[in-house]
């Protein structure tokens, strides 16, 4: 997650997320795994990795 943020969020235009709705065969961890590293590295000003 970190990677695809670091190529593709600096000067805006990526949005992350699950569509709108998140499936039954999702496992919960890595649903959870995928906001936690949204807010971890989607704060701006994002640098390129």
């Amino acid at each position: 997650m970190h990677e695809r943020i670091a190529a593709l969020g600096p000067g805006g235009g990526y949005c992350c997320g699950s569509s709108n709705s998140v499936t039954e065969y999702v496992p919960y961890e890595n649903f959870i795994a995928m906001a936690e590293a949204v807010k971890r590295y989607g704060k701006y000003p994002i640098r390129p990795g």
